[in-house]
Parts: structure tokens; sequence; C-alpha cells
């Protein structure tokens, strides 16, 4: 619920009250008198203010978020954000109240400071001048950082973070379930706008205004960012860098490998799907087959304990044992939420356990020269003892073909 009580896919206070109490504890046991978050995907966890990607960026307007032991924020924005941060926290969905903005004019333009300063005047106000935990390396961003604070001895704290954000909280999951309903919702408007004779821009077009209509209509309050995008015929084997055949129009035969990606008040689902224009091939089918087995099997790996490299590993036996290992091309899956990529991203390699709450994708794919790409894409829950997989379009071959 949000904190002024509009929407249900908002965090609640209490939310933001837990995550300030965890980094606080932590703060004391490694010495640090305060943090500075750099990431944007942080700076939103800890505050509630949604930063949008056209406006932000580490090297372009970059935003930070200072909390001390004593308990007090602070968020330094662009000015670019002036409105959006008042009109955030006058609904009551960010709880920082201490906001300092920079500007990306001159000095003798607007009269403002650089972001640098406000940091340095941030922590000088709060009696800061020891070690401060940092969630990116300072000098990948400037050396000005460096240079305004000097005596600050900075300390990594990425691990931190990233072990926060790792396990949903039950608010966390709900907001991403609804995330998941409304994708799977779009699967279904893009297979009736899938035709022989239309190109993969076209369909994923028509589909993005339908999406739009309905996510505005049914959450109006919420931030929603919506995606739809296809490649078919020779680009869907060229998943990572498709748009080669870009106007091409679709044929009998081709594959379609689509993305749907509804992100709501930040928190994203993933729901990919394959499709078959006309009457599958046998060379089809049974690639077609071994993917979907390959995508139920590394979601089945997503229970409490498994290593996580597990899912990959069942995947790519599954493609191993049907004669398709020379095609894999990437990793059975990532983690997902704030971020649409987020840890575990070495997911191919990492021998940790999972853990109930965390939330990842399966996407095992095969890439097979003259007979098309096929990949199914699952937002999947850790549970306890079996996975939740919150995207539920049809999987099977006989739904997904354009007769």
């Amino acid at each position: 619920m949000v904190i002024g009580g509009t929407s249900v896919n908002y965090l609640s206070p209490q939310f933001y009250r837990e995550r300030h109490r965890l980094l606080l504890t932590e703060l004391k046991a490694r010495d640090l008198e305060a943090v500075v978050l750099l990431n944007g995907d942080n700076v939103t966890y800890m505050s509630g203010f949604w930063l949008s990607s056209a406006f932000f960026g580490t090297w372009e307007r970059p935003a930070f978020l200072v909390l001390t032991r004593d308990g007090e924020a602070a968020m330094i924005l662009n000015n670019i954000f002036r409105n959006s941060i008042r009109t955030a926290i006058e609904s009551r969905t960010c709880w920082v109240q201490d906001i300092r903005m920079y500007t990306e004019h001159s000095d003798t333009l607007l009269g403002g400071s650089s972001w640098a300063e406000l940091i340095k005047t941030c922590l000088e106000s709060k009696g800061v001048s020891g070690r401060v935990g940092i969630d990116l390396d300072p000098m990948a961003l400037s050396p000005l950082l460096i240079n305004a604070t000097q005596g600050v001895e900075y300390a990594g704290i990425s691990d931190l973070l990233r072990g926060m954000r790792y396990v949903k909280t039950g608010e966390e999951l709900a907001i991403m379930r609804r995330a998941a309903e409304l994708a799977d919702w779009a699967q279904g408007v893009f297979l009736s706008n899938l035709k022989i004779g239309r190109s993969c821009p076209e369909v994923s077009y028509l589909t993005l205004a339908e999406l739009g209509k309905k996510a505005a209509k049914t959450y109006p309050q919420d931030k929603l960012e919506l995606k739809v995008f296809c490649c078919g015929g020779p680009d869907s084997l060229n998943i990572p860098n498709a748009g080669q055949y870009y106007g091409r129009e679709l044929t009998p035969g081709d594959t379609v490998i689509n993305i749907i990606i509804c992100r709501m008040n930040g928190y994203a689902a993933e729901d990919e799907r394959t499709f078959v224009m006309g009457q599958p091939s046998q060379e089809q089918a049974d690639a077609f087959e071994a993917m979907r087995r390959a995508n139920e099997a590394a979601a089945g790996a997503c229970v409490h304990g498994t290593p996580i490299c597990e899912l990959d590993r069942r995947a790519t036996e599954v493609f191993r044992q049907a004669g398709y290992a020379q095609f894999i091309q990437h990793r059975a899956g990532h983690g997902i939420g704030l971020g649409g990529h987020e840890y575990p991203t070495d997911t191919a390699f990492n021998p940790n356990p999972l853990v109930t709450g965390a939330v990842m994708s399966s996407e095992p794919g095969i890439y097979i020269p003259g007979v098309g790409g096929f990949r199914h894409s699952d937002t999947v829950v850790v549970g306890p003892v079996s996975p939740e997989v919150i995207t539920r379009f049809p999987r099977d071959l006989e739904s997904l073909v354009v007769k």
C-alpha cells in the first residue's frame, strides 16, 4: 500500500523503515559513519523515488542517497527532477524529506552547486568525516567526488545492497505478480495480432498500444514501464542484436520470439514466448519441445538451497540429450527485480545457494540456422520446496502456432 494509501502497488512505510533499520545495523557492524548510494536502483530501493532511465545515469545526472548512523537521510538530485520529487513527497511515495538539488548549468547562470559540493556539505552538516560506505567505486564516477571529500575514507558496500535486494519481501512479490498478470494479458493480445504478412514492429506496436490502454485503466496511479519487442525469421537467431530484418514481413515457417516486460513502480516481470508461423516442420517441433523442457527444467531448479548454477546445468543437460547443445548462446536465466538484470547474473558459474523469495528468470534458448530461434522466458519466485512461476501464458507448441 502506498504511503498515502492511494495504491496497493506502492511499498508501505514499514518496508522502508525495515530497509533503513537493516542498513543502519550493518553500518554499525562495519564501523561506517554513513553510506552514499550512487546506483540508481539502490537509491530507489532505499527511498521509494523512481528514477527514469531516460533522464538519469551514473555518468549523466547522477542521483545520490546519503544515510548516516543517526538515521538521517538526504537525497541529492539533478534539478530536472525538481517537480517530480516534489510530487513524490506530496503523494507520499518517497520517504526522504531532505532533498538537495544541483544544476547542469554553470554557477554563473543559476547560482547552483555541483553534486560533488552538495555531497561534501551534506556529509559535513551531518558531522561525517571518517569511513563512508559506497555502492560503486567512487573513481568510476569522477575524481570530483574524491577531491571534494578529502579526508573521507570510502569502503565498498555493493555486497550489502545486493544481498538486501536479492530476497524480495511479500510486498515486493505482490507487485511483481501483478506485473506478471499484465504481461500474460499482453501475450494474448500479441498472439491475436501476430499474422502472416505483418512485420515484427507492426505486431509489437499494435500490442503495446493495447497494453498501454489496459495498464492505464487498470493501474491509473502507478508508474508503469512497458516493453513489447519481437524478432522473427532470420532475426530470431539474433536475439542480442536483432533488427537487420526489421521491416521484413513474416512468412509461413518463421519462428518469432517476443519479449514482453511490464515494470510496475520499478519492479519488473519478464514474459517471453516463441511462436511458429503456420505448420511447424518436424525440425521446428523437435527444437521447440527441447526448449520447452529446458525452460521447465531451469524453472524447476528454483528451490531454496539449490546452487544457482544448477539452473544452467539442468537446462544444458536437456539440450545436450536432445542433440542441441551446440546451439546454446547464453545462460539459462538471471535475477530480476528493480533491475531487469540483477544479482545473480553470473548464474552459469555461481555455486551459492538460491534463497526463498529470490526471483529468477528462466530463459534457456537455442538458435539453429535454417530452422529458427527458440526461447521462452518466465519469471520465477524461489520457493522453500517448489518454485512459483508467476508468468503463466501457455508454453506448449499447439497454443503458440499461428494458423
